[in-house]
């Protein structure tokens, strides 16, 4: 709500489908489905305790459904254009579904959801009902998908999940994990150096002999393609920073608690792994580390993110700069009679990360993207570095007894205002007694970094819960309260 409808917290799936489809009875099927799960019911209103979920007017189309030849454009740039359409969920419900028509027999079907009703796992469910609904809705055979939830089981589940604290063993592994001072993540860089979430993505296909060689080596070394892929990512960040203390995200479905598996709703959470290079000797050392590193994560995951990040040990630091991901969401298929489908995501032009990396499985290998911020990279830079980790992963499979510290520096774009040291040679000292009160303000939020008035939030490496926190400060100092 603060940042305004940039869509940052939406994600698009577009499905691919060839065949004879009866468009009347898609739309049908979307509302069947739509009846059956209460998250795709909901707007978000204020209550007296803050914002909470209430039911919405029923909307007239649940299938928008376009005929392309009405747009005079691509079918590439329609979806786009769809995808970086925001979902205000004080307005609508946090979805939409359209049907792009290109032929009789060829149309896409565009699903969008905002992440605080659904995640990708949500997708699956989604199409899973889907494909059920639209076989039996011809046959008269009423609603066939699972009974539906009632709208306040649904109300009390979201209050459960919102009111649960994390175990007291479980938050102090992570204070244990970032007690050691942590360092901010230290990111290759050619972008504008300005804030914001706007961004792109860039894409790559891996073959299959690319993903025989990483499922080979996992075999031989008894570790996941998870670690395999992510050991590489690891390996690449040092070639550029140097940096060998690395917090990189990786998001888990949350899907073990009872009731979960079939329900559209968002259950991810978001882990800050925090991996510690030094003392390497060989590459499948550090797979080994970053399995081990995952595995105890895994074990403490009921701790949500922002209870992680509210912890004094990691308060200091921005555990949100790195995402890494390898998405093997099952039963993401939509299976409807006599037609070929196949499916992708369609970016929408921001990013939720600075950088994110997302490895998926395909028939024909492993398909690769790179979502980016403008303000840490351009395009050009992305894909050099997309590039670079293929070359980087391939070179440590050839020869995994290789140290990975020891790489080939690769294209050093490092931002130095990402560092802990001095940002400029301008003295810190403020002109006046306001400026040297507002340093030490920032100094407050940014500790053991040098601040000066010519010092940039963004690029220090600032984030919401930091801004919120810098504000507070400024109103209590100054008894003046600002727009955030």
């Amino acid at each position: 709500e603060l940042e305004g409808d940039l869509g940052f917290h939406t994600f698009t799936i577009a499905y691919h489908l060839v065949g004879p489809i009866s468009e009347t009875q898609l739309a049908d099927a979307v509302r069947l489905v739509a009846k059956r799960h209460p998250s795709l019911q909901v707007v978000i209103e204020s209550g007296p305790s803050g914002p909470v979920f209430t039911r919405a007017p029923e909307p007239g189309d649940f299938l928008e459904c376009v005929d392309l030849a009405s747009l005079a454009t691509s079918i590439e740039t329609a979806m786009q254009a769809a995808a970086a359409e925001p979902l205000n969920l004080t307005q609508r419900t946090g979805w939409r579904c359209r049907l792009f028509r290109m032929s009789d027999r060829e149309r896409y079907l565009l699903l969008q959801m905002h992440h605080v009703i659904g995640d990708r796992w949500s997708v699956g469910v989604f199409m899973k009902d889907l494909a059920a609904a639209y076989s039996a809705t011809p046959k008269g055979n009423g609603n066939p998908i699972n009974k539906q939830e009632s709208f306040s089981t649904f109300a009390s589940f979201q209050r459960q999940s919102q009111e649960q604290h994390p175990d007291p063993a479980d938050l102090a592994f992570w204070q244990q994990q970032f007690g050691a001072n942590p360092k901010t993540m230290i990111l290759p860089s050619n972008g504008v150096h300005q804030g914001g979430y706007r961004g792109g993505r860039v894409e790559e296909g891996w073959d299959v002999a690319d993903l025989a060689r990483l499922n080979t080596f996992g075999e031989q070394s008894s570790s996941t393609l998870f670690s395999v892929l992510l050991a590489g990512f690891c390996a690449l960040l040092h070639t550029h920073s140097g940096q060998s203390d690395l917090i990189i995200c990786i998001p888990v479905v949350g899907r073990h608690r009872g009731g979960t598996r079939n329900r559209i709703g968002y259950f991810n959470n978001i882990l800050p792994l925090r991996i510690n290079l030094d003392g390497l000797r060989t590459f499948e050392e550090l797979v080994h580390r970053v399995n081990g590193v995952a595995r105890d994560a895994f074990t403490h995951q009921e701790v949500w993110f922002q209870h992680i990040a509210a912890l004094p040990e990691a308060n200091s630091v921005r555990l949100s700069r790195c995402l890494f991901s390898v998405q093997n969401i099952p039963g993401m298929e939509l299976t409807l009679p006599g037609v070929k489908a196949s499916f992708r995501d369609i970016p929408n032009g921001t990013s939720n990360f600075d950088v994110s990396v997302f490895m998926e499985t395909k028939d024909d290998g492993l398909h690769a993207s790179l979502d980016y911020k403008d303000s840490v990279l351009d395009a050009v830079g992305a894909s050099e570095l997309l590039a670079g980790y293929r070359e980087c992963v391939n070179e440590l499979i050839d020869d995994p007894t290789q140290n990975p510290l020891e790489l080939e520096k690769r294209g050093i774009w490092v931002d130095e205002s990402q560092t802990a040291g001095p940002i400029t040679d301008i003295d810190s000292k403020g002109k006046n007694l306001l400026e040297e009160r507002m340093i030490e303000i920032w100094q407050s939020i940014f500790p053991g970094r040098s601040i000066n008035p010519m010092s940039d939030f963004f690029a220090l490496g600032g984030d919401s819960m930091q801004a919120a926190a810098l504000f507070a400060r400024i109103e209590d100092t100054f008894n003046s309260s600002y727009p955030l």
